[in-house]
């Protein structure tokens, strides 16, 4: 009983600390393996149980192999191709490999437009019917702008005005027209 009497008191938290209650209550008190564990509450089976080292050698060489020649798959390329190879493996075992040697890499989302209503153009079928307006811009070699207003007609393509102009130009002859009249 004194032995139900240290479990009870101790009341242990961890996983270790009830394997040492275990091995104190067995080797101090003389008590079966069968009992010690019915009265912490833990199954026996945990007593057999054999940690098995995981050996992930073989995956991480493929996956190392894949990654080398191809650095920009990612994850799902590289489960498919090593399946394909032939060696089986569940792929929740290969993304815990897969993230261990941080092969993890940035997933680019393509940009997704609105779906477009395609529409012929209209073509026109006489001169003067339909007209189309440009505005273009350029600069000269000493950096001043200068802007385009282009009017075309569509139906021959045929340019029908071109109208030039800048800002500074239209005020230096704004300023030059005045200097000549005084």
């Amino acid at each position: 009983m004194k032995h139900i009497k240290d479990a009870v008191a101790k009341n242990p938290l961890t996983p270790d600390e009830k394997d040492e209650m275990m091995t104190t209550m067995i080797q101090n008190h003389k008590v079966s393996h069968r009992q010690a564990y019915a009265e912490i509450g833990i199954p026996r089976s945990s007593y057999y149980y054999q940690h098995k080292p995981k050996d992930d050698a073989e995956l991480i060489e493929l996956l190392q192999q894949l990654v080398d020649r191809h650095p920009s798959i990612g994850f799902w390329q590289c489960y498919y191709r090593i399946r394909r190879k032939g060696f089986d493996c569940n792929h929740k075992k290969l993304y815990r490999v897969y993230t261990d040697l941080k092969l993890n890499i940035r997933r680019r989302y393509k940009k997704r437009l609105p779906a477009r209503i395609k529409q012929s153009l209209h073509q026109p079928s006489a001169i003067n019917e339909v007209w189309s307006v440009d505005y273009m811009s350029d600069a000269l070699w000493d950096g001043r702008k200068f802007r385009l207003l282009n009017i075309v007609d569509d139906y021959n393509r045929e340019v029908l005005h071109i109208e030039t102009d800048t800002s500074r130009l239209y005020l230096y002859n704004q300023v030059n027209r005045r200097k000549m009249r005084m």
